[in-house]
């Protein structure tokens, strides 16, 4: 970037400013020789300020897009999260009715004091039947677990995401501001360079 390109980019717009105000700002010039000689400067300002407007109206569009993608991969997130928030609780609903049957089985089998075989088989097919509905309660119980550590690591992912998009969009404001900035002062130049034709031409006709 030249030394007026920076120039350009630091211009900042004043409703108190006019196009020779710039100009002075942009090229040390106290005055002009003729109107000739300040439209060439405010057309080669038009160039520039043009230049540099449409360049940070793209870093804007660049930053909205990120934005707009960071929003949308959130908003999936968020839904993923929903979806293993639920699944999870599921689990755990249902940890807590084999935990339930465990306790009932447990009460069944204390309540056999009959020594006699039938009720020694009936032991046996509650221990056995107790024994499984153990082994699903740990099964969810991990599972459910899992849930929660999946679910924990997804909401950490939204923020992440959540906080890369909110700095995406501070960045598009900034950059909109900047765009913005430099069209009111373009549109300055422009209309002296319409007031400096209009003077250039009637001198022409005298």
């Amino acid at each position: 970037m030249t030394k007026q390109e920076q120039n350009v980019q630091d211009l900042v717009f004043e409703s108190s400013k006019s196009a020779v105000d710039y100009l002075q700002i942009l090229y040390s010039i106290d005055g002009f020789e003729s109107a000739k000689d300040e439209f060439k400067l405010v057309k080669r300002s038009i160039n520039k300020l043009r230049k540099q407007r449409d360049k940070q109206n793209d870093i804007t569009k660049k930053h909205t897009v990120e934005r707009n993608l960071l929003n949308s991969e959130v908003k999936n997130e968020i839904k993923n999260v929903k979806q293993i928030r639920e699944l999870r609780n599921m689990e755990n609903s249902e940890v807590k009715q084999l935990k339930q049957k465990r306790s009932d089985l447990q009460k069944q089998i204390r309540a056999i004091k009959d020594d006699n075989e039938e009720s020694q088989n009936k032991r046996k097919e509650l221990l056995k039947l107790q024994e499984q509905t153990h082994k699903r309660v740990q099964h969810v119980a991990q599972d459910a677990q899992s849930s929660h550590e999946e679910m924990i690591k997804k909401n950490q992912l939204v923020d992440e995401l959540r906080s890369k998009a909110q700095s995406a969009h501070k960045q598009l404001r900034e950059s909109k501001k900047i765009a913005d900035n430099l069209h009111k002062v373009l549109v300055v130049f422009l209309e002296r360079r319409n007031e400096l034709a209009d003077i250039i031409n009637a001198s022409e006709e005298e």
